[in-house]
């Protein structure tokens, strides 16, 4: 059975680390898993259910950990290392320098915007150096990989292969439309944000939409499910702003729990300032939530405006709250974006679509290296080359 090392400098709450659960849940059937990621909640527990779990720091760079990776490489004999990240990158094309063996990795996103011009410069210094150790690139959206080919990367490794998250095989119940309401049996419609609360996933722009939602009248709530650095200043915002009451901060939440607050709301909000691939809109999505988010990198590769939810200008909040207000006055038109949502993950982001596309890539690697013999060096690059090709 071959044998694959993943590797993330996080484990707690957040997209990657739950793409990553997703991939070895499915493909550990077929393939040997190991884990390389920090000791955090929840998914150090979570990985250790399907694989064998290697400590490392939370993004740090440690030389004793790259040196007991190397070790476990050697010594348990992986014939692929999977990172997903930066840091985890880091460790990822080391390791394949150091042993020669095949490695793909996943960017979880391609933030450049905030960087100054010196750390953008050493960034992409950095891995165009490490492209070269890489077979393959993964790229979470089709936004991600323009992002990548307009900085020259090495655009003939790259893959895109779409997030994908479980999709319930039907979608909820049509709404019911009586007194001419969506869903008039719950008494305030719901709105509902699931994200790290740091500065990139712009919760501080949501809360200026939900300022121009109150000042419009509306009679709404906002869930809000996730921590992070920002959280006290946040709730200090929202009473600055005077909106404290349509508010309500869940901190970190349990999978159980996040499913029934997705089925407890009407509209999921994204106001991200950047996304690789969002996979909170995923999974409301698939519990046919109509979305409305910031016109970003990663949200525009899934909302479609008019179709499945609505995309609005970062800039511009009362818009997004415009859009809010369309969906809660008018029940036919939100009886259509609940179905694209839907319709939009069956046909598009299913797990199956992307665990079959990440095994198709390590099968082409494995079978290159089998061919070529057991010093795989230019053999799988030139199979990674010819997969992406396609």
């Amino acid at each position: 059975m071959p044998k694959i090392l993943y590797i993330t400098a996080r484990s707690d709450y957040g997209g990657g680390p739950e793409q990553m659960h997703l991939l070895i849940k499915r493909l550990s059937a077929a393939f040997k898993v190991y884990v390389a990621c920090p000791n955090d909640v929840p998914y150090f527990a979570i990985f250790g259910k399907y694989a064998e779990v290697l400590e490392i720091p939370c993004r740090k760079f440690s030389v004793a950990s790259l040196i007991a990776l190397y070790k476990a490489v050697r010594e348990k004999d992986i014939d692929i290392i999977h990172s997903h990240g930066r840091g985890a990158g880091v460790y990822a094309r080391l390791l394949g320098a150091m042993t020669r063996k095949p490695v793909v990795h996943t960017f979880q996103g391609v933030h450049l915007w905030h960087l100054s011009p010196l750390r953008k410069f050493l960034y992409l210094f950095v891995e165009k150096a490490f492209a070269r150790v890489t077979d393959v690139f993964i790229n979470v959206s089709e936004s991600e990989r323009k992002t990548c080919e307009n900085a020259n990367f090495y655009s003939r490794k790259f893959r895109v292969v779409p997030i994908g998250v479980e999709v319930p095989p039907m979608r909820r119940p049509p709404l019911d439309t009586r007194e001419g309401r969506v869903r008039p049996d719950r008494r305030r419609f719901t709105l509902i944000n699931i994200s790290r609360l740091s500065f990139e996933k712009g919760v501080d722009v949501l809360l200026k939409v939900v300022k121009a939602l109150a000042d419009s009248g509306a009679d709404f709530k906002l869930l809000l499910a996730g921590d992070g650095p920002e959280r006290k200043k946040l709730e200090k915002d929202a009473k600055a702003l005077g909106i404290e009451k349509y508010v309500v901060f869940y901190g970190a939440v349990s999978d159980a729990d996040k499913l029934r607050l997705l089925e407890s709301a009407h509209v999921f909000m994204n106001t991200s300032r950047c996304e690789g691939m969002p996979i909170a809109v995923l999974e409301a999505m698939a519990r046919s939530l109509p979305v409305v988010a910031t016109d970003v990198a990663g949200n525009k590769d899934v909302v479609i405006s008019g179709e499945n939810g609505f995309l609005f200008d970062i800039t511009r909040p009362e818009e997004g709250a415009r859009r809010i207000v369309e969906l809660m006055r008018t029940p036919a038109l939100y009886e259509q974006m609940s179905t694209g949502a839907y319709r939009t993950m069956t046909e598009k982001f299913s797990v199956e679509t992307m665990c079959e596309s990440t095994k198709e890539i390590y099968m082409s690697l494995l079978g290159a290296v089998k061919k070529k013999g057991a010093l795989p060096g230019k053999a799988y690059r030139d199979k990674a080359a010819a997969v992406n090709a396609k």
